[in-house]
């Protein structure tokens, strides 16, 4: 039986296999080797594929050709030997295995490669080979499944290390919590046994592949879309879990009248400042103890308009009630566009008291209860990130920072251009940070991770 080798597509025939081994383990890997002669150099590609007994393998490595007469002067002028196509199990080796838990699951997570979790029951790990799955492939691509043995041996903590990918994540689970697994083609299951396997076998001709001589390079290995941290130095504790949340404070009435685009309001911080002096982070001046004022930077939403201004608080020696507090904003305070006052300005003077406005950073949100946060919607709440992320996360995407950052004529901007330019392209999920490269098509999904911790000198962490 001549098998054919067909494109990504299915449309276009590349060659006949002259000759097809198969070779595969229980629970390991499934592939062909084969062997084509041509009369002429065949243009494969990467993803092309040839089925084998009802199911698809394709190919990852463009094969080298060896040479044996010239072009069309013999049937087997040019031979590719020993090309090797991978089951749909491969994809499992191109997606690393991270920190993720399925959306309904309430359980911290960081997305990083390194990290370690608890399995009390074989879902607990499936589970998190779905989400990533989910993340690489799209729900539905793939799917976990658990048979009637799928029971653990001992419940206990999983360590998972950097740059693992989702197939030798399964294998370690299954190697220490004695859980057998079957991969047909999308689906996985836990704890389906197949019967007693004495040993691996092969099939093929000799009873399967004795020798393999490539001359391609496999050595590298090969990454197309790229997920980068920084370290966890320098930067505070539980830092994002306090990005994008927001302390709500009740505008009470407005001081005086407003004077070359300045204001002052009094607010209620729903809270004693007396008893919580350390919720704001930027003091704007020394503190008067005596008097009890103490005077902090914050920049806070308006009605949707982002200003900065200064806050004054009361303490324990001030006259005045301690959840109240003066909040001053005008070109004194930053530079920001004297437009952007006049209209937060406006929409005070017409809003009837008393109205919300929230202060966005100088704040530690920590110290804030809860009932006096604002969360906006979409944000991941049990999204646990330690190290330091790529401009923009969580608040903009990737792209959205990539494209706002080309505008500006820096460094940065040039660099990132040039990068497009060159046809890298950048994340859209603002919770998922990452970069392609410009083969992402041609070669599919191979995921990888790079931590700048200051391990290697030739890259800067803070870089």
């Amino acid at each position: 039986m001549r098998y054919k080798i067909y494109s990504k597509d299915g449309q276009t025939v590349r060659a006949e296999a002259s000759s097809i081994e198969y070779n595969g383990t229980y629970m390991g890997e499934r592939y062909l080797s084969v062997t084509v002669n041509s009369p002429y150099p065949i243009p494969f590609k990467t993803g092309d594929k040839i089925t084998y007994r009802d199911e698809d393998f394709f190919l990852k490595t463009v094969p080298s050709a060896k040479r044996q007469a010239r072009s069309y002067t013999s049937g087997d002028a040019i031979k590719y030997e020993n090309i090797r196509f991978d089951s749909v199990q491969s994809e499992l080796e191109d997606v690393q295995f991270c920190d993720y838990v399925l959306n309904d699951n309430n359980t911290p997570y960081t997305g990083l490669g390194s990290f370690s979790f608890y399995v009390q029951t074989a879902s607990d790990f499936g589970n998190r080979i779905q989400a990533n799955l989910n993340r690489a492939y799209g729900e539905g691509t793939w799917t976990v499944k658990y048979g009637n043995e799928a029971t653990i041996n001992k419940d206990k903590s999983m360590q998972i290390s950097n740059d693992t990918s989702v197939y030798n994540a399964i294998v370690q689970f299954s190697t220490a919590f004695e859980v057998d697994y079957v991969i047909q083609g999308r689906t996985i299951t836990f704890g389906q046994v197949l019967g007693e396997v004495g040993r691996n076998f092969v099939y093929g001709k000799g009873n399967g592949l004795k020798s393999l001589t490539r001359t391609a390079d496999t050595s590298q290995r090969i990454v197309t879309l790229l997920k980068a941290y920084g370290s966890t130095r320098n930067i505070p504790y539980q830092y994002y879990a306090n990005v994008g949340k927001e302390y709500v404070v009740e505008v009470q009435e407005l001081i005086a009248p407003p004077t070359e685009h300045t204001m002052t309001v009094r607010v209620d911080l729903g809270l004693d400042f007396d008893e919580n002096d350390s919720i704001f982070t930027y003091a704007f001046a020394e503190p008067n103890p005596e008097h009890g004022w103490y005077s902090y930077k914050i920049s806070l939403r308006i009605n949707g308009i982002t200003i900065w201004g200064m806050i004054e608080c009361n303490g324990e020696n001030s006259l005045r009630p301690h959840n109240e507090a003066d909040i001053y904003f005008g070109p004194y305070y930053s530079d920001d566009d004297t437009a952007d006052f006049d209209n937060a300005i406006s929409y005070l003077q017409s809003a009837q008291l008393p109205v919300s406005v929230n202060i966005i950073s100088g704040v530690d949100m920590q110290e804030i209860p809860s009932s006096l946060v604002n969360v906006p919607s979409g944000v991941p709440t049990n999204l646990s990130i330690r190290n330091l992320m790529l401009p923009g996360f969580p608040e903009e995407s990737l792209n959205e920072w990539a494209q706002r950052i080309t505008q500006e004529n820096t460094e940065t901007g040039n660099a990132v251009r040039e990068l497009i330019e060159a046809g890298y392209t950048f994340s859209e999920d603002k919770y998922i940070p990452y970069i392609k490269s410009p083969n992402f098509a041609e070669y599919g999904l191979k995921d990888g991770e790079y931590i700048f911790d200051g391990s290697d000198e030739d890259w800067d962490e803070g870089a």
